[in-house]
């Protein structure tokens, strides 16, 4: 069993309201309805940074995601979920919460969470570099 399976978050309904506290693997099993942060990081310039995830992960291995993203563990809130998942994934300490964009459901296989999606400025490429973030050429 992976660390991350084991996390304790809250079960949500529908409008968003907690209605109870699961483990990660028990609420992704039976896909209950859950929060998660996503950020998009941009630079100066408009273009996005994007993350590849770890070929371990079970959702999407492999696959480009948002430049950070992370469950709100049960008792958290979305703003606290997203500076620490910054902190933690890219390494950079927010100054200030960044611009929200909007909340949404979303669905994969078996897997639901109400998503909130936030954009933060680049403090510049050369640090983002030195984690898995990269700027996909555009076409």
């Amino acid at each position: 069993m992976r660390a991350e399976d084991s996390e304790i978050l809250s079960v949500v309904d529908d409008q968003d309201q907690v209605i109870g506290q699961r483990r990660r693997d028990d609420i992704h099993r039976l896909g209950l309805l859950h929060r998660a942060t996503h950020v998009l990081v941009f630079r100066q310039d408009g273009q996005i940074f994007l993350q590849k995830r770890g070929l371990h992960k079970q959702e999407s291995p492999g696959l480009w995601d948002s430049s950070v993203a992370g469950h709100v563990d049960a008792g958290e809130t979305y703003d606290a979920c997203c500076v620490r998942e910054v902190r933690e994934e890219i390494g950079i300490r927010l100054e200030e919460m960044p611009k929200r964009l909007f909340k949404s459901g979303t669905v994969s296989v078996n897997i639901r969470k109400l998503m909130l999606l936030s954009a933060a400025e680049s403090p510049g490429s050369r640090v983002l570099r030195r984690h898995r973030l990269r700027v996909l050429p555009q076409r």
